[in-house]
């Protein structure tokens, strides 16, 4: 017992930062133009969203589809598999994801880009925001060459970053069913990224205290439009 209680979580790193972050480089040189595609598809989703039209519902959840199957297959299985034992049944649940959008945010219509209030959506809409504009960024900012760039659809972490500060903007039913991947994979990347002492760490953390923040004013107004009908009854 004491052996184990002597432990710390570095000590479960099966790798070094250089050899994580140099699998971003490998893959976006290897599938060049493909990670420039799927970041322009973010950013597409990104506009498709804050509107009632259920095409756009429809197409967000596709996208998000697309991008969490290609970060499954790109990263998890072609690379990250190297360097973590792990990696194979984390792309089984990436690809746990994709279907599951496919049912909810397509069959099922869960994602119909409601509009919500400036105050309720803005922490969410800043924190996708942040992902798709600023996260690319990071490699060059901390001294990595720009192959080395995180982009969403390739990056697990900017992939499920970026995914539920969507979900938390668009799903209007099933949303916590939506959300339990990407938040479980932010929490996991969170782990990693602070044992490794990343940068990235703050980013995420960032993102994800701007869904929580949405779910959070969501919530308070769904309650508020519960209680405006009692008090008038």
């Amino acid at each position: 017992m004491d052996a184990w209680l002597s432990y710390g979580l570095s000590d479960f790193l099966l790798f070094s930062p250089q050899t994580y972050f140099r699998q971003f480089a490998l893959i976006n040189e290897a599938m060049f133009p493909l990670p420039l595609l799927l970041q322009a598809l973010a950013a597409a989703l990104l506009l498709l969203t804050g509107n009632g039209a259920r095409w756009r519902g429809r197409a967000v959840a596709i996208g998000l589809c697309l991008l969490w199957a290609s970060s499954g297959w790109l990263f998890h299985w072609r690379s990250y598999a190297a360097i973590n034992w792990a990696a194979a049944w984390f792309a089984l649940g990436f690809a746990a994801q994709s279907a599951l959008l496919l049912w909810l945010g397509v069959a099922a219509d869960a994602m119909t880009a409601t509009a919500r209030s400036t105050t309720a959506a803005l922490p969410a809409r800043a924190a996708a925001a942040i992902v798709v504009l600023v996260y690319p960024l990071l490699a060059l900012a901390f001294g990595r060459p720009w192959q080395e760039a995180e982009l969403i659809g390739v990056s697990p972490d900017a992939t499920a970053a970026f995914s539920a500060a969507t979900i938390a903007l668009c799903a209007t039913r099933g949303r916590w069913l939506l959300l339990v991947l990407p938040l479980s994979w932010c929490a996991i990347a969170l782990l990693t990224l602070y044992v490794m002492r990343a940068f990235e760490f703050w980013v995420v953390a960032v993102c994800v205290a701007g869904v929580v923040a949405t779910l959070i004013a969501d919530r308070r107004a769904h309650r508020a439009r519960r209680t405006v009908p009692d008090r008038e009854g």
